[in-house]
């Protein structure tokens, strides 16, 4: 755990941010007071057999690799951050929580939106064009990725003018998009995006395994927990050394292509299916999967329930791995599961609530391993790591 305890922030003490609501509290003690709520939660679902892991904890600065920045002011005074409810815009491009390659990156930002006149969305006036600015960097390779939300279209051929610019500034960007937004609504993304780059994915590398981040792909914002994460996942796979896997919600690939690349470091054959409703994400798990030459495997883009639905039970694995959406893994599924006989259920969840609500409708299962990962410090959040045996 980091020596500092606590994060000095300007911005919260002047109450123009509130997103991290357990600042104030010493970092240790939110640790403990989220290990007491994963406990307290799911304690109807723990045993004495069940072993509870010691947490694992982050940084108190500097963790996040993903920002998410509102657009707002004038295009000669832009600021990146978020609005309160008066519609005031909040400049938060000293947050701490990010790491020092995207904050130092919101300069040449900011001279790129005034070079091509990318006036700010004003929601009340309903008028202007960036309504967002999102970055990704890879824990790896600290390579970047910014995609510009864009209310249209009109600026696109601007950009990609101006674009040598961007990167004579950014020597480590690689990927940039325009996604087109054009609803007058808080919504974050439209469906249209446009990749501005040759490079289409940015190439992050995680226990060994290179995984491709494109514009549209979820991606956890706390890499360096996330491949502990994925680690943890696949040394309790190799104890249970499985014949066939299935990965649900799989998006890149994180969790199944680490699993299949330590089961086969391990000796132990086994063949993946991972099923992810976006198309795009697929694309990235094939391409990683090839460059591993891990060929006992399969990638689909479909809803995850509808694959379950239809699969024979001669075909169900010996172990399925799920990290649904925040929502939870979903009540049709989760009732498929429990009726399943599959032997184990590696789950992962971001959402305690969520994961709780799912674990009452799997009563034909008991938790053997149980641990928290600290992806959001200063929040009540946190991701949490179980591994399910079938009572039988």
């Amino acid at each position: 755990m980091t020596e500092e305890t606590f994060l000095d922030c300007p911005e919260y003490t002047q109450g123009l941010c509130r997103s991290c609501n357990l600042l104030p509290i010493a970092y240790e003690n939110q640790l403990l007071s989220k290990q007491f709520d994963l406990v307290n939660k799911l304690s109807s679902h723990i045993d004495t057999n069940t072993e509870i892991l010691p947490p694992h904890s982050s940084n108190i600065k500097g963790f996040r690799y993903k920002a998410k920045m509102v657009v707002s002011g004038e295009v000669q005074r832009v600021i990146f951050g978020l609005q309160n409810e008066q519609g005031e815009g909040i400049d938060l491009t000293n947050c701490a929580l990010y790491t020092k390659e995207i904050i130092s990156s919101f300069a040449a930002l900011k001279a790129f939106v005034l070079k091509v006149g990318l006036v700010p969305y004003n929601i009340p006036k309903k008028k202007g064009r960036l309504k967002y600015i999102l970055i990704t960097q890879t824990y790896s390779t600290n390579e970047l990725m910014i995609r510009f939300v864009l209310n249209d279209e009109i600026k696109v051929e601007r950009m990609k003018e101006h674009l040598a610019e961007l990167f004579d500034a950014l020597p480590n960007l690689k990927v940039v998009s325009a996604n087109i937004q054009p609803i007058h609504q808080a919504i974050l993304e439209g469906e249209k995006e446009i990749v501005l780059t040759e490079e289409k994915a940015l190439r992050e590398v995680l226990n060994e395994v290179p995984l491709y981040i494109n514009p549209k792909s979820f991606f956890q914002t706390h890499p360096e927990l996330a491949q502990k994460l994925y680690l943890q996942a696949s040394q309790m796979a190799v104890a249970i050394k499985p014949q066939r896997v299935w990965d649900l919600f799989c998006g890149v690939g994180g969790f199944g292509l680490t699993i299949l690349n330590e089961l086969k470091k391990e000796n132990i054959k086994s063949h993946l299916n991972g099923i992810e409703i976006e198309p795009n994400a697929i694309t990235s798990a094939m391409r990683t999967a090839k460059e591993l030459q891990l060929n006992d495997i399969s990638f689909s883009a479909l809803d995850s329930t509808l694959f379950a639905e239809n699969i024979s039970k001669a075909e169900l694995p010996d172990l399925l791995v799920v990290n649904p959406p925040r929502r939870g893994v979903g009540k049709s599924l989760i009732q498929m599961i429990n009726l399943s006989k599959i032997p184990h259920v590696i789950y992962s969840s971001c959402n305690i609530d969520s994961l709780k609500e799912d674990l009452s409708l799997l009563p034909n299962y008991t938790i053997q391993i149980i641990q928290l990962f600290d992806f959001f410090p200063h929040t009540k959040h946190f991701e949490v790591i179980v591994r399910l045996k079938h009572r039988d």
